[in-house]
């Protein structure tokens, strides 16, 4: 009786001991994932960090979508250089991601932008993490 119940333990007792697989480590999120992560976060308020409260191109921009929009359209075509970048850096358990929208024209210089953290795990925005950047 023991043998045949030390025998159905086995499996039982082998598993306990056993490390948890690996954690599978992702790739950095692309530069067309960055955009469109930032995109999905389009319905944010402004107001939910000091940060962007009164950042935008116009007094009416009340969430991240309004900012993106603005600074979107700012890029004028035949007006100088307009670039995007978008980049990432690792930090905490995922990436700092940041997509900034550019503008040089003789003394005119600028880029605003938004930086948010990405979890790897689910490669979602943390909630709370999205700030506005720039200078101009």
């Amino acid at each position: 009786m023991c043998r045949s119940l030390a025998i159905a333990l086995l499996p039982v007792l082998l598993s306990c001991g056993a490390p948890p697989p690996p954690a599978k480590v992702q790739s950095a999120p692309s530069g067309k994932e960055i955009l469109r992560i930032l995109l999905s976060q389009r319905d944010v308020p402004l107001r939910s960090d000091a940060s962007c409260a009164t950042a935008g191109t116009s007094d009416t921009d009340t969430d991240i979508g309004d900012y993106v929009s603005g600074w979107l359209a700012e890029l004028k075509e035949g007006q100088g250089r307009n670039w995007i970048e978008s980049s990432s850096k690792p930090e905490g358990s995922g990436w700092r991601c940041v997509v900034m929208f550019r503008h040089l024209d003789g003394d005119d210089r600028w880029g605003w932008g938004v930086s948010f953290l990405v979890n790897q795990a689910d490669r979602r925005v943390v909630p709370g993490s999205l700030r506005c950047v720039g200078a101009g």
